[in-house]
């Protein structure tokens, strides 16, 4: 996950982002490396470190995933819709 935000963060360096951007944050490798417990901590360490970078003018959300190719792998599966209960709860 911080080698997204890394990568983002680069990227967008030397542009102006106007303040009430929206950063939306997943990735389905990560999910499927660290779990579900794992995956959360990341996510909230890295909407902290976005955050605390902009100052609060850019807001980060929990992504849901697009996934082209589908889901072949359950494991994968059954972790997304835990993250989505999860949201749903948040």
């Amino acid at each position: 996950m911080s080698e997204i935000v890394n990568i983002w963060l680069e990227t967008t360096k030397s542009m102006d982002l106007p303040s009430g951007s929206v950063v939306i944050l997943f990735s389905a490798s990560h999910l499927l490396m660290r779990g579900v417990g794992g995956y959360l901590a990341d996510l909230a360490a890295e909407h902290t470190r976005i955050k605390n970078i902009f100052r609060g003018g850019v807001l980060v959300v929990p992504g849901v995933p697009i996934l082209l190719q589908g889901v072949s792998d359950p494991f994968l599966a059954r972790l997304i819709f835990e993250i989505q209960g999860w949201l749903k709860t948040i």
